[in-house]
This record gives structure tokens, sequence and C-alpha cells, in this order.
């Protein structure tokens, strides 16, 4: 699966891709990350990343999954006061349980479709970040491997960095009954104008190891906001994020499917 190109509402904008490796193109098995992103009230907007495990049979099944529906219960969650359900506003509910509830309705979702096909949810496996986007601040919520990335007023900064695992390429999953003892949640982090979000298979090239730390790229993300800054016509961004990470600087890095999601805020733009 490949999802490109920009979703603009407000003043800002998300662009994003996701594609194969080149271990799934070389045996024409398709992209197992998915990801998306959807504007809400209040210039907010909800963004999501999700990596499929290669090693169970619905990975990928189950990162779609995942992305419907933890964007789909953000949303329910800026339905007016009092609308359809008796969904609180969400200036009546902390980021925090916004983004927890994403996740949980994410699990709760693969979990259905488990059942539905008589497969043990653990065949759905995958990794989520979930970013809540509301004026300047961002609200995280991760499980498993992958990072977000900010440009905030004190510079680049790693959000939420890849949680692994006691052993080597071990990482967490969303699909086990465990979720949320792994689930980690960075709150209301403030002065952010741009932030990126994106799966493993880009971890290499996007953050660098200082001891026990991860810190952002600088080289890439300090250009990359800057360019995104200038353009006045965003609509073929998706198809440059895809080329990037199809290039061969980053397929020497890596060979698993890739994503990457880029948001900016810029001024003057509307609804199409």
């Amino acid at each position: 699966m490949e999802k490109k190109g920009p979703v603009r509402q407000g003043s800002k904008v998300i662009c994003g891709a996701s594609v194969a490796g080149s271990r799934h193109r070389k045996d024409g098995i398709p992209c197992q990350d998915a990801w998306g992103a959807h504007h809400l009230a209040d210039d907010a907007v909800v963004m999501a990343v999700a990596d499929g495990f290669g090693s169970v049979a619905y990975g990928g099944d189950g990162a779609g999954i995942a992305i419907a529906a933890a964007i789909g219960a953000v949303k329910d969650h800026f339905e007016p006061a009092g609308g359809e359900g008796g969904i609180p506003a969400p200036s009546c509910v902390e980021h925090r349980d916004i983004v927890r509830a994403g996740v949980d309705a994410a699990h709760a979702a693969i979990c259905t479709a488990a059942g539905e096909t008589g497969t043990p949810p653990r065949q759905y496996a995958c990794t989520l970040i979930l970013v809540l986007w509301s004026g300047s601040s961002c609200t995280v919520g991760q499980i498993g491997d992958g990072a977000v990335v900010a440009r905030t007023t004190g510079g680049l900064v790693c959000l939420s960095s890849p949680q692994k695992g006691e052993y080597v390429n071990e990482t967490f999953s969303l699909s086990a009954p465990e979720y949320a003892l792994h689930l980690r949640i960075v709150e209301n982090v403030p002065g952010i104008s741009a932030c990126a979000l994106f799966t493993d298979g880009v971890e290499q090239s996007l953050l660098v190891k200082q001891g026990s730390v991860w810190e952002p790229y600088g080289p890439f993300f300090s250009p990359a906001f800057i360019y995104l800054d200038t353009l006045s016509d965003t609509t073929g961004c998706g198809d440059e994020i895809a080329s990037f990470l199809q290039s061969d600087r980053l397929r020497d890095q890596s060979d698993d499917d890739m994503t990457l999601v880029m948001g900016i805020v810029k001024e003057g733009i509307c609804d199409d």
C-alpha cells in the first residue's frame, strides 16, 4: 500500500507516504506499513503511522485496521458537545485521554477483526504511533518502534522514540493482551511549528543515538522543514516524500517498509 499527498485545512498541511521495502518488492509482498491523517475542529489534526509485523500472517491488515480505528476514535471526541452519543467536547477531555482512547479503539478493532476470521490477534501484530496536534502543542501515544520528531521554539526534539524489547529487533505490539502496559504517552509538548512521524524502516536514517538517548538527525529535518515552509504549493509533497523513501541512500540503510509523515504550519491555507 502506498498513500501520498497533502491533507490540508486551516494552517496545517500534512504530507506523507508509505512504500514497500526492497525485501517485499523482491518477494512481491505489498507494503505492510500504513498511515493516515485527519483535520479536526479548532485547528487540530490527528496523524498516525503503523508498521505491520512481517513475521505474522496479517500484519499489514492489522496496521490498516489500527490507523482507521485510532483516527476514527479521535475524530469522535471532536464532535460537538451533546452530539450523537453524548461525546463531550474536546475542551472537556484531556488530550492524553483522547489519545489513549484512540489506541484502545485500535486494539479493540484488531481483536474484532481477528474474531471475525477465527485468527489469533497476534497474527495482526503491528506498532502504532498516534499524534494529536492541537494549536501549537502535540500529544503522542506510541506502542512499538518508530519515532516522532518536532521542531519547537527550542529546536529539534524527539517527542517519542523507538520502544525496543529485551532482545535484538524485538518491539512491542498493539495486538498483545498487555498492550496498555507498553503504551507511552507524551502530553502537551508546546511550541511546535512542524513535526514528523515515521516507522522503523527509516530510523537509522532519521535518528542518531547518543548513549541511550535518541536524537533527531538535524541535517535532514532542519532543511526538510524549511523546504516545506517555503512551498507555496504542497500538492506534490507526498510524491517527494515517496521518492526520498525510495532513494539509494535510504535503501542502503534498510530493506524494510518505510513510512514518513510530515506536518507543517502554513499561513493562508484553506480547504480545497
